[in-house]
């Protein structure tokens, strides 16, 4: 699924780092398009988290005020789905991500709001 939101800074493949402005608030990655995106743009983009995640590495959102960690932001979302594969399916926002989880299944996370590190995060335009 796919998420509206506005580049807040220019990116482009040299110099990937970008913040987008969503209704899920602010993100900060990594911009993979191949055409540069320009600070003020409206984007259509998907997120993707580059590296799997431990079911043990969500925390509960009510545990943590925080927004960012020594190694770059949190994401908030609720866990929507979980899959015998290992996939798991993160709503943010309007959008949903698809995470590899390893380690045992979710257990009692389906339907709870969680947190996770979102250091690895790529924006992909969608061209829509």
């Amino acid at each position: 699924m796919l998420m509206i939101a506005i580049a807040l800074n220019n990116a482009d493949e040299a110099c990937p780092a970008l913040a987008i402005q969503t209704d899920a608030g602010r993100l900060y990655g990594f911009w993979r398009g191949v055409q540069p995106v320009v600070a003020g743009e409206r984007v259509d983009v998907e997120l993707e988290l580059a590296r799997p995640r431990r079911w043990a590495e969500l925390l509960d959102s009510q545990s943590t005020s925080q927004t960012t960690t020594a190694g770059g932001e949190f994401l908030r979302g609720t866990v929507a789905a979980a899959f015998e594969d290992g996939v798991a399916v993160i709503q943010i926002g309007e959008a949903a991500i698809q995470v590899e989880m390893l380690g045992a299944g979710p257990g009692e996370d389906l339907g709870r709001e969680v947190v996770l590190t979102g250091d690895d995060l790529e924006f992909y335009p969608t061209g829509a």
